[in-house]
């Protein structure tokens, strides 16, 4: 059957589902079709009569193509200069009627109205209301884990505004920004990410309205290996938030904030802390986040003010209430006992045990990567069997992924490949190829520190393996002395100077 010579309706039919993606709700494609000579069920069965369409989901009255080329002929039958206003008006038309059906179609109304939005769409509020749906859409597609999707229509929302929008729709504007900035990071696309950042770091109408972007862009930084920078963002806006922590310090200073956290948990005992209040105070919790900021920029670089940051968390927990990131806080603790503050493991489990317990009673799940890193890389290795942390390392990994946060999934894979290849005799055939895998995906997003960091681990399993495959040259064209020299430069106590040298 030609779909050429179809009748008109049929023919429109086909085009408007071709639009709608590689499946559709018939209900959603009658909605999507304004005739009202349009008979959807003489369609559906001319279209299964021909082999174009097949059941798919038939509770919930979807379809979807029996080939994918089949719906390229579909999408095809729509002269190629008018694909874009096709796009468009079926788009306007489901937004019309999106308040008749109670299926959920602001993802499908984006996908066709954005195609020709700049070409179609002149009125500045009609376009200011097309960047709230796309606001909506992208905040959805977030919360599901679809950051490319988000990024795609926060980009497109952030397109339409003008250069008056900081002052005319200020909340949109700050909104677009500030989730653009999420979903950009846990995608990778940092070539257009500190730009983005700067935007309202540049135009927001107060320090508040920063904080987000200051985030985001020290997370970015991070990533990018532009460690000391991020530093000095953190260590700014703490003091702005009136949490001072000195640029030049000393063990001595850490082991004086040490001792007042020991006072405080010796006056609170540790099964009583997560019955302490919850923190109300947004600058408290706005300077939480920030001390989570160091924590993760000055873990290599600065241990020393790592430690103090640390021990300023465990204060502000115990002092002021219990926020999410107190479940962090408990978790590096726990590893500080394990040699920085003393080997005390018997203390270092207990709360190691007790950041696991916070995720739950501070409803912090989306923390759960870096807890688990925390305990089931470092602290659980003092007592339990280091096969037992295995796989909890790789569950973490991909949590992180769900949750677009990408550098404590690489710092997961790290201690996973640490411990598959040096510590607990996982099958190294496993272990490579898992390793391989996953570091192919850390430089898909842009992960290239972490990638570095596993790549030791990777070569030594290949060398294990009898292997001639040099990964270093495989995966950054440079070799083992070069990475080696790349860290040093850094710092002389970057975690893969000493697994190379362990290797050696």
């Amino acid at each position: 059957l030609q779909m050429n010579v179809l009748p008109v309706p049929i023919k429109k039919g086909l085009m408007s589902a071709a639009c709608l993606g590689p499946s559709f709700d018939a209900a959603v494609l009658k909605l999507a079709i304004d005739d009202g000579d349009f008979d959807i069920d003489s369609f559906l069965e001319t279209c299964k009569d021909g082999g174009f369409i097949e059941e798919w989901r038939r509770d919930n009255d979807e379809y979807r193509w029996s080939h994918d080329q089949i719906q390229q002929a579909a999408y095809d039958l729509i002269p190629k200069e008018q694909q874009d206003i096709f796009h468009f008006f079926l788009g306007l038309t489901l937004s019309k009627k999106a308040k008749s059906t109670r299926k959920d179609i602001l993802f499908l109304i984006l996908d066709n109205v954005n195609i020709g939005i700049k070409k179609f769409v002149v009125d500045p509020e009609d376009l200011i209301q097309i960047a709230n749906l796309n606001l909506q859409a992208g905040n959805k597609a977030i919360s599901v884990s679809s950051f490319h999707s988000a990024a795609n229509y926060l980009e497109v929302g952030i397109g339409l505004l003008d250069e008056q929008s900081w002052v005319s729709h200020y909340d949109l504007t700050i909104q677009l920004y500030d989730a653009a900035l999420e979903a950009y990071y846990a995608i990778g696309r940092f070539s257009s990410f500190e730009l983005t950042a700067k935007q309202p770091i540049k135009h927001a109408k107060c320090f508040k309205d920063k904080l987000n972007a200051y985030i985001n862009y020290v997370r970015y930084l991070t990533a990018a290996e532009r460690g000391e920078e991020a530093l000095a963002i953190c260590l700014n806006v703490l003091e702005t938030l009136g949490e001072k922590i000195p640029r030049r310090i000393g063990n001595k200073t850490v082991m004086e904030e040490a001792l007042i956290v020991t006072n405080l948990l010796q006056k609170t005992m540790s099964c009583d802390l997560l019955g302490l209040r919850l923190l109300k105070d947004p600058k408290k919790i706005a300077i939480s986040y920030f001390l989570d900021a160091v924590f993760l920029c000055s873990y290599e670089s600065n241990p020393v003010i790592f430690a103090l940051a640390v021990c300023r968390m465990m204060k502000m927990s115990i002092q002021c209430g219990l926020c999410e990131i107190s479940a962090i806080g408990f978790g590096l603790y726990g590893t500080l006992l394990t040699g920085p503050l003393g080997a005390d493991f018997e203390e270092s489990y207990k709360m190691g045990r007790l950041a696991l317990k916070a995720l739950t009673k501070l409803d912090a799940f989306k923390l759960k990567q870096r807890v688990y890193a925390y305990y089931y890389g470092i602290i659980a290795l003092c007592k339990d069997p280091l096969q037992a942390s295995c796989d909890k390392l790789l569950e973490a990994y991909e949590a992180g992924f769900l949750v677009g946060d990408i550098e404590s999934s690489a710092a997961n894979l790290q201690l996973y490949s640490s411990l598959a290849v040096w510590g607990c005799g996982d099958k190294i055939e496993k272990a490579e190829e898992l390793i391989r895998m996953h570091a192919k995906r850390m430089i898909q997003h842009k992960q290239n520190k972490a990638c570095k960091t596993i790549l030791p681990h990777l070569q030594q399993a290949l060398d294990l393996m009898g292997s001639d495959e040099d990964a270093y040259m495989t995966f950054f064209g440079i070799s083992e002395d070069d990475l080696l020299r790349e860290g040093i430069q850094e710092t002389v106590s970057h975690p893969r100077n000493a697994v190379i040298f362990t290797k050696r």
